[in-house]
C-alpha cells in the first residue's frame, strides 16, 4: 500500500471520528521525518517480552527471544496485512498462548470479526496499526508497531505465524500481549475469556462433566444457534503434553460441529468435532480418522484421513480428556454495545436501565438478549491478593 493510500484512509476515519487525530499526527510525524512508528509504550525489548515489573512466575525463558521489524522476516517483501483469513492458517510458535490462538481460529470462520478489529485492511508503510480489544468490559484501541518477536541472533518468528505470510495474527497477538503487559502475561488462559477480549460478546460455559448427557445438550443448543464454542483439557505436570490417546494436555481446542450418527454397527453415537489448533496432533480412539465405527460408503463426508488436526469423538471420551467448554454467544448480525457503571461505595452496587429498540424484534415482537457484567483481568492488576467477586 502507498503512503498516499494510507493517509487518505487515516483522513476518512478523521473525518468521521475526531479520535483519531492521533492517527493523522503520527503518519505525519513519519512522513516529515522519514521514519517508521516504534512504539514507546510497549518497546521492541525484554520489558514488553517479560512485562514490568517483572512477573513472580517469570522463569528466565524468554532471554532466548528478540525483536525484528516485518522487511528483515518477510525478507523478499512478499507479505500483506490480510490475505484470505482462514482457520488452518494459525501456526503456533514458542509462546504458549493456544487458548488465544484457538480463539482467532474460531473466529477466522467469520472473516469479518477478526477485519472488524483493525482499522486498516491493509499493511501501513509507516509501521503502525491500530487494532481494537474487548479489554475490562470496554473496547480499547491498541497502537502497535511492526516490529515482531524473533528468535535472538535470528530473524525467524519465534511466537505465531501463519502459513500465507499474513501479519494479522501476529499484530493482534500482540495487541493483546500489550493489553496485559507482555507476551509473558499471555502465556495460559481460558479460551472463552480470550474470545470475550475479542468479540465483546457473552459466554456460557460448561464446567461439570458428571453427565455426558448434559454436556451433549448443551453442546447441542449452542451448535444449532450457531454460537462459537472452545474447550480445553484437563492439566497434566507437563504443559501441552503430548498423550498416546493423541490429545494434548492442558490445551485448548474449537469445536465446530455437534451432530448424531449411526455406526458401522447401526447404533446410534453422538459426536462431537474438534479442532486443534496445531493443525496436527488428533485423537486416535474411537471415530478417529481410521475407526472401523466408520460406515466405509459416508466416511469421506465426515473426515480427511490426514493429520491436519481435524476429528471426531464421542461425548463419552469428550468428558474424560477435557475438563471445561466455553460458549459463545455471537453472530456477525448481532448487535452488541458496553456501558461503565460507577459503583456505589456505600452498599456496593450499581445500577443500569436496558431499552430495547423494537424495530430489531421479529415477526412475533420478540427478541433475544444477553447480559453480562465484567470485573477488572487479574492480569491488569498488580496485586497478589486481588479477587473476583
Amino acid at each position: 500500500m502507498s503512503k498516499g493510500k494510507i493517509y487518505d484512509k487515516i483522513h476518512t476515519i478523521v473525518d468521521n471520528e475526531l479520535l483519531d487525530d492521533k492517527l493523522e499526527k503520527l503518519a505525519q510525524y513519519c512522513e516529515e521525518n522519514g521514519v517508521r512508528f516504534t512504539d514507546k509504550q510497549f518497546p521492541p525489548n525484554e520489558r514488553s517480552l517479560v512485562g514490568y515489573p517483572t512477573p513472580s512466575d517469570y522463569n528466565g525463558s524468554f532471554g532466548k527471544f528478540g525483536y525484528a521489524r516485518h522487511e528483515q522476516v518477510f525478507t523478499d517483501n512478499n507479505f500483506d496485512l490480510f490475505r484470505k483469513i482462514e482457520p488452518s492458517d494459525i501456526l503456533q510458535g514458542s509462546l504458549g498462548d493456544c487458548y488465544f490462538l484457538v480463539c482467532l481460529s474460531g473466529l477466522a470462520e467469520y472473516p469479518p470479526l477478526i477485519g472488524r478489529l483493525f482499522e486498516f485492511d491493509e499493511k501501513n508503510p509507516y509501521g503502525f496499526y491500530p487494532i481494537w480489544l474487548f479489554i475490562n468490559g470496554s473496547w480499547k484501541r491498541y497502537i502497535v508497531d511492526d516490529y515482531l518477536p524473533v528468535m535472538k541472533g535470528t530473524n525467524r518468528l519465534a511466537f505465531s505465524k501463519t502459513d500465507e505470510n499474513e501479519m494479522w495474527v501476529m499484530l493482534l497477538e500482540k495487541a493483546y500481549a500489550k493489553a496485559y503487559g507482555g507476551y509473558w502475561n499471555i502465556v495460559g488462559g481460558d479460551p472463552v475469556h480470550a474470545l470475550r477480549d475479542l468479540t465483546g460478546a457473552p459466554y456460557d460455559r460448561i464446567s461439570n462433566f458428571d453427565n455426558p448427557d448434559f454436556v451433549w445438550d448443551k453442546l447441542k443448543r449452542a451448535n444449532d444457534q450457531e454460537f462459537m464454542m472452545t474447550c480445553f483439557t484437563k492439566n497434566t505436570q507437563i504443559t501441552e503434553e503430548k498423550h498416546d490417546t493423541g490429545i494434548v494436555s492442558g490445551h485448548a481446542y474449537s469445536i465446530l460441529d455437534v451432530r448424531k450418527y449411526v455406526d458401522s454397527h447401526g447404533r446410534t453415537q453422538k459426536l462431537i468435532q474438534i479442532r486443534n489448533p496445531w493443525g496436527k496432533f488428533e485423537w486416535n480412539g474411537a471415530f478417529s480418522d481410521n475407526s472401523p465405527l466408520w460406515k466405509e460408503s459416508d466416511k469421506h463426508q465426515f473426515i480427511q484421513e490426514a493429520d491436519d488436526g481435524l476429528f471426531w469423538m464421542r461425548v463419552e471420551d469428550f468428558v474424560v480428556h477435557y475438563q471445561g467448554v466455553g460458549l459463545l454467544a455471537i453472530k456477525p448480525d448481532y448487535r452488541s454495545n458496553a456501558i461503565k457503571l460507577k459503583q456505589s461505595k456505600t452498599n456496593n452496587t450499581a445500577i443500569a436501565r436496558l431499552i430495547v429498540d423494537p424495530s430489531t424484534c421479529d415477526s412475533r415482537g420478540q427478541n433475544e438478549v444477553f447480559i453480562s457484567v465484567d470485573q477488572t483481568d487479574s492480569r491488569s492488576v498488580n496485586d497478589d491478593s486481588y479477587q473476583y467477586r
